[in-house]
């Protein structure tokens, strides 16, 4: 490597790092204890940190549970920009979340077509009440207009299309396609004169594209694009649209291993604004909210889960066509195991894993996935190695899109979860296949 290749040390991480007081190893251990309460198994040396310091990039997980470790040791938000993990300017970063957000929408389009990626990988903790609090309780009035309503059918159908191809083959796959969608298609429409009544229609239709997109940037690891994306949908869209992309800016904060009030606060804001909403939505923002109570107050968590449940089973009846409209129970029984795992009851967790695998078609077979590497953990920490090594088989047999950052990060934890047991034959097995898709 020439000297011009060479990293460049990261400066402001070691700013951060001089504040704590900690020692290179001390980090190293305190990322590897968050890592631990998040119930996640992984290795983090004092070498490790040695080297981000010199320059180089954390993966997207450890990237989350630093700026974790060090917003809780500093006792304030800490940013990708502020831990030097992003190269985007700050200008940059601020530009993509100024204007209009039809504009804003555009404008990332554009721009992640172009491969310039304007907001690079990173883990930005979401300053999430007050952005939440911001959203306005009720959407423009009127109703769309008959010349309008062609536009956003179409846009509908095709958000029903890339929604089907996220749950089956993943989002890296649907991610390059549904940005030219919104930046060739959906934008143009966007700046065309129409009436209050029209734009309204066509911005909540738009903000569905935009929260599909950006839970195809957070699956491939664009986290600060995704959260962008998210804030577009949050703005745009009707009442119950804004719901729905609050409660994933709250899972997807969850994701990167923040617990705290602020996702919690978010997570209830979301189910306070789906109240009138039909009850697949009210069902979806319960069930995760329940998830994050559970790390705070068991009652309210359990209130919150059989919320859910009465909601999802009502969303039966009342239910819509297409992607926003329902609420899969296989969905709902993987929250389900999510909520009983952090509160302690691992049985009930495995067979609400167990009822999400079964519940999932053939037409979900990548989120499918990420149940059954969770129902082999939740197996193998109940000591049933050989149902493990089953599941984690069959995981195995749907792994190889390795682009999705979930199962990578699942593919690591089954390593380390294995290691242990390497000298059993079908475990030992398992590790050479894996190693192969390395």
């Amino acid at each position: 490597m020439s000297p011009t290749d060479s990293p460049t040390p990261n400066t402001r991480l070691a700013r951060l790092l001089d504040e704590t007081g900690w020692s290179q190893q001390q980090l190293a251990a305190q990322i590897v204890r968050a890592a631990a309460r998040h119930d996640r198994v992984l290795t983090c040396r004092r070498s490790t940190v040695s080297r981000w310091l010199a320059g180089s990039r954390p993966r997207p997980e450890l990237a989350a549970l630093l700026l974790e470790t060090l917003a809780d040791r500093l006792g304030r938000p800490v940013t990708a920009h502020d831990a030097g993990l992003t190269r985007a300017p700050v200008d940059l970063l601020r530009s993509a979340s100024e204007g209009d957000p039809a504009r804003r929408l555009a404008r990332l389009a554009e721009a992640d077509l172009r491969h310039e990626h304007p907001v690079s990988l990173g883990a930005p903790v979401l300053a999430a009440v007050g952005f939440g609090r911001s959203i306005p309780l009720t959407a423009p009035p009127g109703t769309p207009r008959t010349e309008a309503a062609a536009v956003v059918g179409a846009i509908d159908e095709m958000a029903a299309l890339f929604a089907a191809a996220l749950r089956k083959v993943g989002p890296a796959h649907v991610r390059a396609p549904l940005t030219a969608y919104l930046a060739r298609v959906v934008t143009s429409r966007l700046r065309a004169q129409t009436t209050d009544a029209d734009r309204c229609a066509l911005d909540t239709a738009t903000a569905r594209l935009a929260l599909l997109l950006a839970a195809a940037c957070a699956g491939t690891g664009d986290d600060a694009l995704a959260l962008h994306h998210f804030r577009i949908a949050a703005e745009t869209g009707s009442p119950a649209t804004t719901a729905i992309a609050l409660r994933a800016m709250a899972g997807h904060a969850y994701d990167l291993g923040h617990q705290g009030g602020g996702v919690v606060d978010l997570a209830q804001y979301a189910v306070d604004l789906a109240r009138p909403a039909p009850a697949a939505v009210r069902a979806y923002t319960l069930a995760h909210l329940a998830v994050v109570q559970a790390h705070h107050d068991t009652h309210a968590a359990l209130a919150a889960l059989g919320q859910a449940e009465r909601a999802a089973h009502r969303s039966a009846d009342d239910g819509e066509p297409g992607p926003f409209g329902s609420y899969p129970l296989a969905a709902l029984h993987f929250q389900r195991a999510q909520t009983l795992t952090v509160l302690g009851d691992h049985t009930g967790a495995l067979d609400a894993l167990a009822a999400s695998v079964a519940d999932r078609g053939p037409v979900e077979r990548h989120l499918a996935l990420f149940a059954r590497a969770r129902l082999a953990e939740k197996h193998l920490r109940l000591g049933h190695l050989d149902e493990a090594v089953h599941h984690w088989g069959l995981f195995l047999d749907g792994a190889p899109d390795r682009e999705a950052r979930r199962v990578g990060r699942a593919l690591r934890s089954m390593l380390q979860h294995l290691r242990p047991h390497q000298r059993y034959g079908p475990a030992a097995a398992l590790i050479v296949r894996a190693a192969g898709l390395g």
